[in-house]
């Protein structure tokens, strides 16, 4: 799972094709903790783009009223862009802290 995603299309491709898959989506922000503190920072920030991107598409849903909205899946998928989020902001606030202490 861990190939070289340097290039935009190779990002792009990743972030679209997780979009495309809610589920995953939410279960790596339900993961533990551990396990969302060892993931590279450039997965972070791909999950957490494609998390944006899948939220955009089930906030559509909700406004359109469609059948298959479902506000657990959207509360879900909430949760897990906030603890990814949060987990890159800790992150860089420790490089910041490194980087002061230099």
């Amino acid at each position: 799972m861990r190939e070289c995603l340097h290039t935009a299309p190779q990002r792009l491709k990743r972030i679209y094709s997780l979009a495309r898959r809610p589920c995953l989506l939410i279960a790596a922000g339900a993961a533990v903790r551990d396990r969302i503190s060892s993931m590279p920072v450039d997965e972070l920030r791909i999950a957490a783009q494609a998390m944006d991107l899948a939220l955009r598409r089930e906030r559509a849903r909700s406004t359109m009223r469609h059948w298959s909205y479902d506000i657990n899946r959207h509360i879900a998928m909430k949760a897990a862009r906030d603890r990814i989020t949060d987990e890159i902001g800790r992150r860089k606030a420790r490089r910041q802290k490194k980087k002061a202490a230099d």
